[in-house]
């Protein structure tokens, strides 16, 4: 936890982080489920978009909530754009 802190102290210390969800895919069968959350970055809150992208969450259901199993992203770049359905 804290090497977490600590490398997000140095990429995010001295600017903004602001993420807002754009949309969101969820694909659900049985305990498993899979999330595409599209994002847009922001240094300010009120600032213009520096960057957007996919989250990607994998999830399963214990019976009693839905757990994280795995959480990754990908920014979007003009050789992979955003696809029209996220």
């Amino acid at each position: 936890l804290e090497q977490f802190v600590a490398l997000n102290d140095k990429l995010f210390g001295q600017r903004g982080f602001y993420e807002r969800e754009m949309a969101q895919d969820v694909r659900v069968l049985g305990h498993v489920a899979h999330v595409w959350s599209t994002y847009e970055k922001r240094e300010r809150e009120d600032g213009p978009v520096t960057a957007r992208g996919v989250n990607a969450f994998h999830m399963l259901n214990d019976g009693k909530r839905w757990c994280i199993i795995s959480v990754t992203w990908d920014g979007e770049t003009p050789a992979h754009p955003l696809p029209g359905r996220l």
